[in-house]
């Protein structure tokens, strides 16, 4: 029994049994010591428990774990050992299912098809279809999907990877790459990278790179940004689109305005702008007034024009142009008159004119030959 207890003494694991109607229950504490931080225990509750001569144990039937304001529900489950004969990584599978508890009430929701801790790095990782519900760090719930989630439980950074689509009241963002970074439980920002697509009710924005300010719902695109958004009804119809392409984008939503530069064009109905820089005036989401300075120029109506400055109004639609004005009127064009189309033949193609005279044949009346009748000999 000595023996026994310095054994037990040696080894990072604690072990103690229970009955619970009728099923034996396993409950394994795994001390965990980490750089600066102290023991972090993990604790894993389940139908039964195998461990192998490596010293890897399995985990089967009824699996619950807890790790920091963690806890994990599935079947299957495994720790192993590093070099040192430590716990190193807890591996979950069968699609497992965790939450977290919300200070001041609700809960994160995960699962994914494996889910690993990394009990040495604090860091959870989630693998295959991994698919969050986080209401702690934004003013409504977000919800994240990707092929691969990370969380560092220490600095509550999320990163995902393959397939992102992060959902957010009535956006939806959708990219290779997010990093989510929060600052006092709350997510300060998200960055999204590798293409971009963002889509809202009244508009889509494509980019290489979109950051996301979730205390202000202040948007940051760059790089081949281009945005396609609803214009302000005008009285008497006509376009609906105004479609904005230039190398960076910002739009700043206690202002309602969104600035774009570098190499700025803008099409709206046959309207074609560019500048190299303007700010966009919205009214509900919706482009109202677009401002373009140092020296724009734009097309529409019949003339070029190139100014210090124009300004496009979209009720009612028109254009102003003010500083060193240059106009140049182009005259329409005529319409192309059309020769009228020879009169179709009768006969199918192919078909030979029957000749008369010969037998069987039914044809007029023979008539006096002339120069356009050789081809009948």
């Amino acid at each position: 029994m000595r023996r026994l207890s310095l054994l037990m003494r040696g080894t990072p694991w604690m072990m103690r049994f229970a009955l619970a109607g009728g099923c034996a229950l396993l409950t394994t504490l795994v001390g965990v010591s980490t750089a600066g931080a102290a023991s972090q225990p993990v604790s894993i509750t389940a139908d039964r428990q195998t461990t192998d001569l490596a010293g890897a144990t399995k985990f089967i039937g009824n699996v619950k774990v807890s790790f920091r304001d963690l806890r994990l529900k599935g079947s299957l489950g495994q720790v192993d050992l590093d070099a040192q004969g430590q716990p190193s990584i807890a591996t979950f599978v069968n699609r497992p299912q965790g939450s977290r508890v919300v200070p001041g009430g609700g809960q994160d929701h995960l699962e994914a098809d494996v889910i690993k801790i990394f009990l040495n790095e604090n860091k959870v990782q989630a693998q295959g279809d991994s698919y969050t519900v986080v209401t702690s760090i934004a003013a409504a719930p977000v919800s994240i999907r990707a092929d691969q989630q990370e969380f560092d439980t220490v600095s509550r950074v999320v990163r995902a990877n393959g397939n992102v689509q992060v959902n957010y009241q009535d956006t939806v963002i959708n990219s290779p790459h997010a990093t989510m970074n929060t600052e006092g439980g709350k997510a300060k920002k998200v960055i999204f990278s590798g293409g971009v697509r963002a889509r809202q009710s009244d508009g889509v924005i494509t980019s290489e790179k979109l950051t996301v300010m979730t205390d202000s719902n202040n948007l940051l695109a760059e790089h081949n940004v281009k945005t396609d958004v609803k214009s302000q009804p005008g009285a008497g119809g006509g376009a609906s689109r105004v479609i904005i392409e230039s190398d960076f984008q910002q739009y700043d939503k206690a202002s309602d305005t969104m600035l774009a530069s570098g190499n700025v064009r803008i099409t709206y109905g046959d309207y074609r702008a560019k500048g190299p820089k303007a700010t966009f005036r919205m009214k509900g989401g919706q482009v109202d007034k677009v401002f373009l300075t140092g020296r724009a120029s734009i097309i529409g109506d019949g003339r070029q024009v190139e100014a210090d400055k124009i300004v496009i109004t979209t009720t009612p639609r028109h254009f102003d142009a003010t500083g060193h004005v240059q106009s140049r009127f182009m005259a329409k064009e005529s319409p192309a008159v059309t020769p009228p189309a020879a009169p179709a033949s009768s006969a199918k193609p192919g078909a030979k004119k029957p000749i008369a005279g010969k037998p069987g044949a039914s044809s007029p009346a023979p008539q006096p030959k002339g120069p356009s009748d050789d081809y009948l000999e």
